[in-house]
């Protein structure tokens, strides 16, 4: 949000610290401050401005979009007085146009408006707006449009109530908050036609819609310059409902922005009052009518009581029970204290602090606002007795295992497309249900990183995975399209799966017998006797790795439930050591394809003279063709000795060429090789073959 330091300074009788130090104390007290820009702008008398733009979070998003209440934490981080500008009683006649303000029977049972303050202005002169008024909306981004509907942005940044104005004599009837018609269509003030359906919420008179509720004006009944008669409109509606007719509609503005972030409805009547009082100054000749509240659901404050020990203990400090009550009030907070026990703290929270509903939040004001940086780090005491995770410590132990016998580990999604345990509200269509096993997942990174074997430089790919599975209650429906299946309990549980691929299966090896012995190696590595792992191991889910016609696959994936294996070991002892991981490096892939060459050489006199080749190759390759070399892997060796013949022997290189920025042209990997098999034969008694 963009803040005027000029306007904050309005509700202060004392200098504030100038914008660079303001902005340094929000950010460490209750917001991330983005930037500090200076304007060139006539505000509160001033030729300059500065604006801050704060990120305010969502649990302050309900009340601090708003200059008024931002103001506020300032004044509660500094501990000084706010000096909240008095609205101006404005004198309430009788109007030409009675209001009648009505909310529709089905909206009323779905609470979504709260409230609806609606007022009559007879006698409006709209104009272009006064230069000060300009000048403030211009300085935070808006764009002026006349007197009338310029005051209420400037009310809904200042309250951060949004509010809107309609001409009155094109309204016809009843001013009515009710659903649209499926299909029902409204002209908004920009001119576009928008589509409603029948969980659009809209403003409506007799002719139909007016507005679309907390998201946009509707153009019939524009305030312009040819009007004389207003009405004005401050309303609470719900922030889901208007949440989810500005995603479907596209419209995203100030005004929709807040009520999203639901906005309570004492804020209606300041901002109806406020905005009242603004008019009249401009047009002190006008009819001002009695507002027509119909305040349906009133926010009340929220009583919490607290302790004066729990929050220290929370916070980790010795604050003084008098400071922390003063921190409170400077929050808004109406403090008392229990006649009994000087412990007890009683607090009335102000229905706008929607964020402090539970100790923590009390124990995080008294904090942000006494100051963090005063916390004061305690080294805690190696104590016997400390308990282990037992599911941590041997997961940790079976990765270690695994690392040391050659596989990685992947972490893959826990949302699916297709499954059995389905999701009530998936966000998306592709990860709708929860997993019931690694497996399958596991087969196809196997294949994934199996086409990518040369440029990791490995033989074969070995992968493992630890994660948990999730599968219905016994008896219960598989489904999770209907609110009883939604509220079943679901299986969930830990699992391990391991898997290994070729491209194809060494001559006489037996796949299952080799990822099953790895299973039961692992077990046993837990503290699992021999027999039990062999049995566990043998009832592991085992599924192929099926390859395709560019990458076949020899690969096989065998998975196993840890629970009960894990519950039935011994609890780790407090005193052991973790199973230390390796050190792991990691390096970003490129994105672009590579392509793999093999190259082999005959070199005179036994095995011994592969780095010897491994230098000529790279050193054949000039600096740029050297930057596209990613990996040469020695794949395989042979000595040959043959009969009045020197004895030579054979090094045969897979080399991968790729490029960080591009797509590699077929010359120069050719011309790259041309250089290599050069060189080589160039050596003295080598031959290429």
């Amino acid at each position: 949000m963009l803040v005027s330091y000029n306007w904050l300074q309005k509700y202060f009788k004392e200098p504030l610290p100038e914008p660079e130090a303001l902005a340094d104390i929000i950010t460490m007290g209750v917001f991330e401050v983005e930037s500090v820009e200076k304007k060139n702008a006539i505000v509160e008398g001033k030729n300059e401005d500065t604006v801050i733009d704060v990120k305010v979070l969502p649990d302050r998003n309900p009340y601090c979009l708003s200059h008024r209440y931002v103001a506020q934490e300032i004044a509660a981080l500094l501990d000084t007085e706010i000096d909240l500008p008095d609205i101006e009683h404005v004198p309430v006649q009788e109007t030409g146009r009675i209001l009648d303000v009505q909310v529709g029977p089905d909206v009323q049972a779905k609470n979504l408006c709260k409230r609806y303050v609606g007022r009559v202005i007879e006698g409006v002169t709209v104009t272009d707006s006064p230069l000060w008024l300009k000048s403030q909306l211009e300085v935070l981004g808006q764009r002026s449009i006349n007197s009338v509907v310029d005051l209420t942005n400037y009310v809904m940044l200042e309250t951060g109530q949004p509010l809107h104005a309609f001409d009155a004599d094109l309204v016809e009837g009843a001013v009515t908050v009710r659903f649209a018609a499926e299909g029902e269509k409204i002209v908004i003030l920009d001119g576009t036609e928008v589509s409603l359906t029948a969980q659009d919420m809209v403003i409506a008179d007799g002719l139909g819609p007016l507005a679309i509720a907390g998201v946009k004006g509707g153009k019939r009944a524009e305030v312009t310059k040819a009007t004389t008669n207003i009405i004005l409109e401050a309303a609470c509606f719900d922030g889901s409902s208007v949440r989810k007719t500005s995603q479907r509609t596209g419209i995203r503005n100030d005004s929709s922005k807040r009520f999203e972030n639901s906005i309570t409805s004492e804020r209606a009547g300041l901002g109806m009052a406020s905005v009242t009082s603004q008019i009249f100054q401009l047009n002190p000749n006008a009819v001002v009518g009695a507002a027509v509240d119909v305040h349906l659901v009133p926010d009340t404050d929220t009583i919490l009581h607290a302790s004066i020990s729990r929050i220290n203990q929370r916070l980790g400090l010795d604050i003084p029970k008098d400071a922390i009550s003063h921190i409170l009030t400077r929050c808004g907070l109406t403090v008392s204290y229990h006649e009994e026990d000087e412990d007890a703290l009683l607090l009335s929270v102000p229905p706008y602090r929607s964020d402090i509903r539970i100790l923590e939040d009390v124990a995080d004001e008294v904090g942000r606002i006494y100051g963090y940086n005063k916390v004061i780090g305690v080294e805690l005491a190696a104590g016997e007795g400390r308990s282990i995770n037992a599911n941590f410590y041997n997961h940790n132990l079976i990765r270690k295992t695994l690392q040391e016998k050659g596989f990685s580990e992947i972490c893959t999604y826990t949302l699916m497309d297709v499954g059995s345990v389905a999701i009530l509200n998936p966000l998306t269509i592709e990860k709708g249900f929860m997993r019931e096993g690694l497996s399958d997942t596991m087969a196809k990174k196997l294949l994934t990183n199996l086409k990518n074997a040369d440029l990791l430089g490995l033989k074969e790919i070995k992968l493992f995975e630890i994660g948990k599975i999730f599968s219905m209650a016994d008896g219960l429906p598989a489904s999770g399209n209907d609110a009883s299946a939604a509220q079943a309990p679901i299986n969930e549980r830990y699992s391990l799966a391991v898997g290994i691929a070729r491209s194809k299966n060494p001559k006489g090896n037996d796949a299952e017998a080799e990822i099953k012995s790895v299973v039961s190696s692992v077990l046993q590595t837990l503290g699992v006797a021999p027999e039990e792992a062999a049995r566990a191991s043998a009832s592991a889910r085992v599924r192929t790795a099926e390859g395709d016609a560019q990458t076949p696959c020899a690969g096989i994936v065998a998975e196993i439930d840890l629970d009960d294996i894990i519950k039935a070991l011994p609890e780790p002892k407090s005193d052991i050591e973790m199973p230390a991981l390796s050190d792991a490096s990691f390096k970003i892939i490129s994105t672009y394809p590579f392509s793999a060459r093999d190259v082999a050489v005959f070199v005179p006199g036994e095995e011994g003279s592969a780095t010897d080749v491994i230098n000529v190759i790279v050193n054949a390759l000039n600096e740029d063709q050297r930057k596209l070399l990613a990996n040469a892997t020695l794949f395989d060796t042979f000595t040959k000795r043959k009969e009045d013949e020197p004895v030579k022997t054979s090094y045969a290189y897979r080399l991968v060429f790729q490029s960080d920025s591009r797509t590699l042209t077929e010359d120069e990997v050719v011309a790259a090789m041309k250089a290599i098999t050069d060189a080589l034969a160039a050596q003295v008694g080598w031959e290429v073959r």
